[in-house]
């Protein structure tokens, strides 16, 4: 990745750009730009599926032709790949020898406790018949006392059970009543009012829209959906990516669900590097997306600005 990676950078320099330029323009973070640049493939070990749309978006911002490049990223990605191939299985191989090395341990174990489980249960059983034998007489004699003592207690509480019996059934129903009144009496559990922010969302632009009834200080939920292909995305406000939802690649039919505040005048910027049959909600109300950016398969900004209801 090495060859590559000087590319972009003196293409970068060629054109006048810094870093922070570049994320502007493809939101991307510093730290994905600097791993391009610095040939960090490790940086990217998780997203090696998707880095063509990084490298794409970079490309576009600093007026490089990505195709030129194609074929450089591809073999850096397959070198890496085998790189790590290797290393996994010599790590498979140790790991072997580790599971190979602590059966025989645990097989050493298992016979030692064997052997003293089984001299234990003989003790204990001797013990145990020897307890039974003594405890056996005592045991009747304490039976037939207790028997007798219950035959005594039931004859005892028969004679009373029909007496309370028919005061219970007297009080019941003014029970039943008292507690019929007090449900009656006791307010319902009032349902949580979630108030809905009654926003517009009004196209001004190709890509542009504003979001309008909104005031400082509102809580704006953020639905977005990935219809037919798996992008990077990044969220941002006034210019500050935010971290959640995180910049990353997002995969195809995963949704993110997020919710932000609302500030006076903030501008919000949803950042996509592959955008296909993408679906995007603000308190639940879908966003029109212009059809020429719907089926687009390549990098787009939404740029939404907050008008602030005033009443």
């Amino acid at each position: 990745m090495e060859d590559f990676s000087k590319l972009l950078k003196e293409k970068r320099e060629q054109a006048g750009l810094s870093i922070d330029d570049v994320c502007e323009k493809t939101r991307l973070t510093q730290k994905h730009i600097k791993a391009l640049e610095d040939g960090n493939m490790e940086f990217f070990r998780d997203d090696l599926s998707y880095m063509r749309f990084f490298v794409k978006s970079y490309c576009e911002a600093v007026g490089m032709n990505y195709e030129d490049i194609k074929d450089l990223l591809r073999d850096s990605i397959d070198d890496y790949t085998q790189t790590i191939s290797i290393s996994a299985l010599k790590d498979h191989e140790e790991m072997e020898k580790n599971i190979a090395h602590s059966e025989k341990l645990t097989k050493v174990r298992n016979t030692q406790e064997h052997a003293h489980v089984r001299t234990s249960f003989k003790q204990n059983k001797d013990k145990k018949i020897h307890k039974r034998i003594d405890f056996s007489l005592l045991s009747f004699v304490g039976a037939a006392a207790v028997v007798a003592l219950v035959v005594g207690i039931s004859l005892w509480t028969l004679g009373q059970s029909d007496d309370k019996d028919s005061e219970v059934k007297k009080e019941q129903p003014i029970a039943d009543k008292q507690e019929t009144n007090e449900k009656k009496d006791s307010p319902t559990e009032e349902k949580e009012d979630k108030k809905t922010q009654d926003i517009e969302i009004t196209k001004v632009g190709l890509s542009q829209y504003t979001v309008e009834n909104v005031k400082a200080g509102d809580e704006l939920d953020i639905e977005i959906y990935f219809g037919n292909a798996s992008s990077a995305f990044s969220m941002s406000v006034n210019g500050e990516v935010l971290s959640d939802p995180a910049a990353k690649v997002y995969q195809w039919k995963e949704t993110i669900k997020t919710k932000i505040t609302a500030k006076e005048n903030m501008k919000m910027t949803l950042y996509f590097g592959w955008f296909n049959q993408i679906q995007v909600k603000i308190n639940g109300k879908i966003v029109n997306i212009d059809e020429s950016i719907m089926n687009s398969d390549s990098a787009c900004n939404l740029e939404f600005t907050m008008v602030e209801d005033k009443s």
